[in-house]
């Protein structure tokens, strides 16, 4: 070896021995894996950002379709847990509203103090609900405007007592901003054709304008909800024990139309039809709340109280059934409620209503004199009431959401929620990374 040879091999030793050996940590693997799942955490969030504003594209429109076509679905499924409100994520327009006992588990997990709630029906396939304080029914207590752009409840409904008007206010909420207004008027018992009045009831029944604010009190005292408003909108058959009395929406005067005897009920919110007549339900045995009951409509003309000739539409094994309005062809849209399988005895001094049986599966159907009914819209099982927008009644037929579009919606109505959830995330890993670095 060369002397130059010799002189870089000394010097390479002498540094050899002066480096230090390198010490590899005994958690070597475990901090790897941190940091990998710290950047797969990392890049899943990155992707869910990146993904919100798809899923608002992909949203269903709040659009309501255009007229002729089908809107209100054939089947309405069990709601998701935690469905966004309609408050918060309006569904810009419904065409269905179903309630169930416990709200469908309204006062679960998160329920914000709510017993109750109604699943609202988009007509573009989402899925929202209304709370109550504490219960309500859906064409009952919580009533969808025809042209499905608003709900009416009580003072309960979105919890909205409000000084002043306190258990006597009636509550609308309009499904294509969210906003709830607050009315010093009873509570509503039946919208008014063209959607811009309700009948409300506080003792006695009374005119509510919406835009005003307005209140016209009638002066007929109001103890049931069987009521029906004529087409035309100014006049309202009112069921008072066995007495049908005919009320002039305008000027509050009152005339008695008819007489019924056990066997004879009101048929529904849908009873006054465009031909002048108002359909009663005939019950066999009796209308006396037993499981089962056949049902056959007769007609009253409304101006001589006499009986009027109608279409025969019947009804055999049923709870009860409750009739929302007449199509344009001459079918009448009726809710029927199966054989609850348990008998009911009315409070003492009132008469049991056929059209609000206390059990029994709701489904929607079309009435004909051919048949027995044909099936509209099916519900899920713990619905016990459902509701249609009288202005859909000529618009069934739509597909039910699929899966992918319901979960979409899911999504979509709660983009706050995951944005703030990601926030949080970002926010914990800054703090987690920031201690480290100083410790």
């Amino acid at each position: 070896m060369s002397a130059d040879g010799r002189s870089i091999a000394t010097v390479l030793a002498a540094v050899a021995d002066e480096a230090r050996p390198a010490r590899l940590p005994a958690d070597l693997w475990s901090r790897g894996m941190r940091r990998r799942r710290r950047r797969q955490v990392t890049a899943a969030l990155a992707a869910l950002a990146l993904a919100l504003p798809l899923l608002l594209v992909s949203r269903p429109g709040p659009e309501t379709p255009a007229d002729g076509r089908p809107a209100v679905p054939s089947r309405i499924d069990s709601p998701f847990p935690f469905v966004g409100t309609a408050t918060s994520s309006p569904p810009g327009g419904a065409s269905v509203i179903v309630t169930g006992p416990g709200g469908f588990g309204a006062s679960g997990l998160f329920g914000g103090g709510y017993e109750d709630r109604a699943i609202v029906v988009g007509t573009n396939g989402s899925y929202r609900t209304v709370r109550h304080l504490n219960g309500f029914d859906a064409g009952e207590s919580v009533l969808l405007s025809p042209d499905g752009r608003r709900v009416a409840g009580d003072w309960g409904m979105e919890s909205s007592w409000q000084e002043g008007l306190g258990a006597a206010a009636t509550t609308v909420l309009d499904l294509t901003t969210g906003h709830l207004r607050r009315y010093g008027a009873g509570a509503p018992v039946a919208w008014f054709p063209d959607g811009t009045r309700l009948l409300t009831s506080a003792g006695t029944l009374r005119v509510l304008h919406l835009d005003t604010g307005a209140v016209d009190d009638l002066g007929l005292r109001h103890e049931t909800a069987n009521v029906a408003l004529a087409p035309d909108g100014r006049h309202a058959v009112v069921q008072d024990g066995s007495s049908l009395t005919v009320l002039d929406l305008t000027t509050g005067q009152t005339r008695t139309m008819a007489t019924l005897d056990e066997r004879h009920t009101l048929a529904g919110p849908g009873a006054w039809d465009g031909h002048g007549r108002v359909a009663v339900w005939e019950c066999t045995p009796a209308c006396s709340g037993v499981p089962q009951v056949a049902l056959t409509l007769t007609y009253i003309d409304a101006d001589t109280g006499a009986p009027a000739t109608g279409p025969a539409l019947r009804l055999a094994g049923v709870a009860g059934a409750r009739l929302l309005g007449w199509q344009r062809d001459g079918d009448a849209v009726a809710v029927r409620f199966r054989d609850s399988g348990t008998s009911f005895t009315p409070p003492t001094g009132r008469r049991a209503d056929v059209t609000a049986p206390p059990g029994g599966q709701p489904e929607v159907v079309a009435l004909r004199p051919d048949g027995p009914g044909t099936v509209l819209v099916r519900v899920p099982a713990g619905a016990d009431r459902v509701e249609v927008a009288r202005g859909f009644l000529d618009r069934f037929g739509a597909a039910p959401a699929s899966l992918r579009e319901r979960l979409l919606d899911w999504l979509a109505s709660h983009t706050g929620a995951l944005v703030l959830l990601m926030a949080a995330g970002a926010a914990l890993y800054a703090v987690r990374r920031y201690r480290r670095r100083n410790a």
